[in-house]
């Protein structure tokens, strides 16, 4: 009996498989044309029309300033005052030529849990990099202003 089942079932199965691809495919889309429909363009350019008058924005004709006029004037003795504490606590520096004008801080590339320090003197026309970590902060370099 059980065999007789099975038998039924197979034919069943395969009479419904067959009637499933018994329709007619239907036809492919044809592909669209990608240049269809597309509009040819001609490349602009704009023609900047001469502004005067009280139109002008001010200072637009003046030359932009150059990098030398720009940084302040290098201040001699304060720079050779910092560059004789390279080496030193920054505290010396400090009394030598004054609180920075700025001061950053990052996380230091030279020592393991430090941070590198760029202190700008820019009145002074300097700038100097020291290392902050647990014994202290060092003055590292002490550049020009360019």
């Amino acid at each position: 009996m059980k065999k007789l089942l099975c038998i039924i079932l197979c034919g069943a199965l395969a009479l419904c498989l067959a009637a499933c691809g018994a329709g007619e495919s239907p036809e492919p889309s044809p592909e669209p044309d990608p240049a269809e429909g597309m509009v040819e363009l001609a490349p602009v350019t704009p023609t900047p029309e001469p502004v005067s008058g009280t139109d002008a924005l001010p200072g637009i004709d003046e030359p932009p300033a150059s990098a030398s006029d720009a940084a302040p004037a290098l201040d001699e003795a304060a720079f050779a005052a910092a560059q004789a504490c390279v080496g030193r606590a920054a505290a010396e520096l400090t009394e030598a030529v004054g609180e920075p004008d700025s001061a950053g801080y990052a996380a230091s590339c030279l020592e393991e849990n430090a941070e590198d320090g760029m202190l700008l003197y820019e009145a002074l026309g300097f700038y100097v990099w020291t290392v902050r970590g647990e014994s202290g902060e060092t003055v590292h370099a002490v550049y020009p202003l360019e």
